[in-house]
């Protein structure tokens, strides 16, 4: 299973219409906030998605939408969230990152919000971070279109 996993677009449309555009090669795509709305294109394509919000989206706030949440593939179970840790946005039935990972609650823990890619593990979790891929006003970064992919076997 390939999946693409991607964060932080802050409406970057270039950017979006590209990643759109390489999710065709994915199983699924993952957006991990910031923006919710942005992911609107990848509903009206068609296109297999799992969002969630960021902390900067309206919809951090509706308890109707889950701020994070677990997927299981293949038997690896996928914690699925905005921010590393606890946000002051947080609603109060948000899972607390740091009690999945010192409780063993999943497998991969996958996250956006730091604009930083980095992939570690901790208490034998594996921490993802999603390759922020806004880079500059084109989208880009150093010239390079970025998201990170993850294939699960």
């Amino acid at each position: 299973m390939k999946i693409l996993m991607i964060s932080d677009t802050h409406g970057n449309q270039q950017m979006i219409h590209a990643m759109v555009d390489r999710s065709n090669d994915f199983d699924l795509t993952l957006h991990l906030g910031d923006s919710y709305v942005d992911t609107n294109l990848w509903i009206d394509s068609g296109i297999p998605l799992i969002r969630i919000p960021g902390t900067w989206d309206s919809a951090y706030l509706d308890p109707l939408i889950d701020n994070r949440r677990i997927e299981e593939w293949l038997g690896w179970r996928f914690f699925l969230t905005h921010t590393p840790d606890i946000d002051a946005n947080d609603l109060p039935e948000d899972m607390d990152p740091y009690q999945m990972i010192s409780q063993q609650s999943c497998d991969v823990l996958c996250h956006g919000h730091t604009h930083e890619p980095m992939i570690r593990f901790d208490n034998n979790v594996l921490i993802y971070c999603s390759v922020n891929p806004f880079g500059d006003a084109t989208g880009l970064i150093n010239g390079r279109l970025l998201g990170f992919n993850l294939n699960v076997f």
